[in-house]
């Protein structure tokens, strides 16, 4: 999902902005950045919407995370293998989510999840185990709680 990441801060880095009109968002990435085809773009824009990295808004898009975090390799240019990816699952658009908006390490961020459900005995689902490290660290994933629940069986 790095890529993926890397791929939508772009336009908004560019832009200097957390919210830019979504033609402007797909025109940066067809003719600023010069890396995907209108429809490929589109398909972009879709799939950073659907993993809670971006939000739409009628003509408006916005980032779900703080800019600042990112910053790209110098020479970043993704694939198209990142239109193609499925898409992920919920526990790791949770620690993506920490990740982005934290600044830690993946490894980190995964010890303390599971340290949490340790914590609390195992009797929660590591995506609940998940949700409460994100708010303890006051990243927003209120959309996400519903899928949590969803997944729980019960």
């Amino acid at each position: 999902m790095n890529d993926l990441i890397y791929t939508v801060v772009q336009p908004f880095k560019i832009k200097g902005e957390r919210s830019i009109k979504t033609k402007e968002f797909i025109l940066s990435l067809v003719l600023d950045l010069k890396w995907f085809k209108p429809d490929e773009a589109k398909t972009v824009l879709s799939t950073a919407v659907n993993n809670g990295l971006l939000q739409q808004e009628g003509d408006f898009v916005t980032v779900n995370f703080d800019l600042t975090q990112v910053n790209p390799p110098f020479d970043f240019k993704p694939t198209t293998d990142i239109i193609t990816t499925a898409e992920e699952s919920l526990f790791e658009k949770i620690i993506e989510r920490i990740i982005v908006n934290t600044g830690e390490d993946k490894r980190k961020v995964i010890a303390a999840i599971n340290q949490n459900q340790e914590k609390l005995s195992r009797l929660v689902d590591i995506n609940v185990s998940a949700l409460i490290i994100a708010m303890e660290n006051d990243v927003d994933v209120s959309d996400l709680i519903n899928a949590a629940y969803h997944e729980l069986e019960i």
